[in-house]
């Protein structure tokens, strides 16, 4: 810490030195980019290790098991039995997986309105009436807002959670709706279709990521269109509404959606995955590590790299304040993952079984809101401006 603080202080004094010897725009000692209100901090390695060693590597690994979640598929289709399914299945998981590291990516076209690309993966509960409903009237229009709001989302992974695992009581029934069934053929074709959404939407994400690699980086400037403040603040609303609340915070009844009445009761019909909540407790942990990881800067390859620890690490010691607030955030992702390792697999037998240690969960994930979402953000001088709407 001592050779880091020299270091700091040593940065903070040739940055002086550099600004009474007549530098007007700011530019040269400014290794956030040409904004000219850089803070001495190089935030263009930041997004270089963001873009290159989380958002492209993991939206790649999420392509890939697309890609193999549509073969899976297609064999299910073609030849509809409890191996083919058993196939499907393993591999939804894997999309799963792959979906909690590139949860909070929603920014490019990933957040263009005729994309709204994470929204469309991965928003449950899953209308299953109107999964049916699209299935025999054939609308594959998935992409168009009509079909993403008001309560009619019926796609992505939620969508071929319940067309594999939860259509029928049981594997026999399940497969009875892809061979017997009066409208089998209109749900075999429903869930290919849901699956070459996914992976086309996926390569097109992928696509614009890597042809706006430079540009990304290029945009240091804290500005609110800057690469940085657009990040960081996907990075917080993903893991206040969609880690803490959505995954553990509406399943308990702490929290309440603002399109149920609001109300304490436990929603066991929230969880994610509905239909194989098997592996709630898995997604919610890899959530938690895949955000605490970002945070540190351990990229695909287990390295750390310049990261927003480190950003706040050098903004304290140059600021003389906050000077705990990394520690403290590392230490609070450390306790959430604990707390959610302690729990059953499956949240809806957690509900059933201590509701309390479900809720504990949550709790150990919101100490880390006000860090992330208030001293963080003060700290690095990026405004929030997401708004918070869900009740809590």
């Amino acid at each position: 810490m001592k050779k880091y603080f020299s270091l700091s202080v040593l940065l903070f004094m040739l940055t002086l030195l550099v600004s009474c010897g007549g530098s007007s725009s700011g530019d040269e000692i400014n290794n956030g980019g040409s904004s000219g209100n850089g803070d001495g901090f190089d935030r263009k390695a930041m997004l270089t290790n963001w873009m290159d060693h989380f958002v492209i590597p993991y939206t790649q690994d999420f392509t890939n098991a697309a890609r193999d979640l549509d073969e899976k598929i297609k064999n299910f289709n073609n030849t509809p039995n409890a191996s083919t399914l058993s196939e499907a299945r393993k591999a939804l998981n894997k999309a799963y997986e792959a979906y909690q590291y590139i949860g909070f990516y929603r920014f490019g076209k990933a957040e263009e309105v005729t994309m709204n690309f994470q929204y469309r993966l991965n928003t449950y509960p899953t209308n299953t009436k109107r999964i049916k409903q699209n299935a025999v009237a054939k609308n594959y229009s998935f992409r168009k807002l009509s079909e993403i709001s008001n309560g009619n989302i019926a796609q992505g992974l939620p969508a071929v959670d319940y067309l594999v695992n939860g259509i029928g009581e049981n594997d026999t029934e399940i497969i009875s709706y892809f061979t017997t069934n009066t409208n089998a053929e209109d749900y075999k074709a429903y869930l290919i279709k849901l699956t070459k959404e996914m992976l086309s939407s996926s390569e097109e994400v992928l696509a614009d990521l890597k042809s706006n690699r430079n540009k990304f980086i290029e945009n240091t400037s804290n500005s609110a269109s800057g690469s940085i403040s657009l990040v960081v603040n996907a990075y917080v609303q993903y893991y206040e509404k969609y880690l803490r609340a959505g995954k553990i915070g509406y399943p308990s009844g702490i929290i309440t959606p603002m399109y149920i009445q609001q109300n304490t009761e436990p929603k066991p019909e929230l969880v994610e995955s509905q239909f194989s909540p098997q592996y709630n407790r898995s997604y919610a942990l890899l959530g938690t590590k895949a955000m605490a990881e970002f945070f540190q800067g351990k990229g695909s390859d287990g390295t750390e790299r310049p990261s927003l620890q480190q950003y706040i690490e050098y903004m304290s010691a140059k600021n003389n304040n906050n000077k705990t607030l990394a520690q403290e955030i590392n230490s609070n992702f450390q306790s959430s993952e604990a707390a959610i390792q302690g729990l059953e697999p499956n949240f809806k037998v957690q509900i059933q079984k201590d509701l309390n240690q479900l809720k504990n969960a949550y709790y150990s994930l919101q100490n880390n809101v006000p860090k992330l979402k208030v001293e963080m953000a003060q700290t690095l001088n990026i405004t929030i401006s997401y708004m918070d709407t869900d009740g809590d």
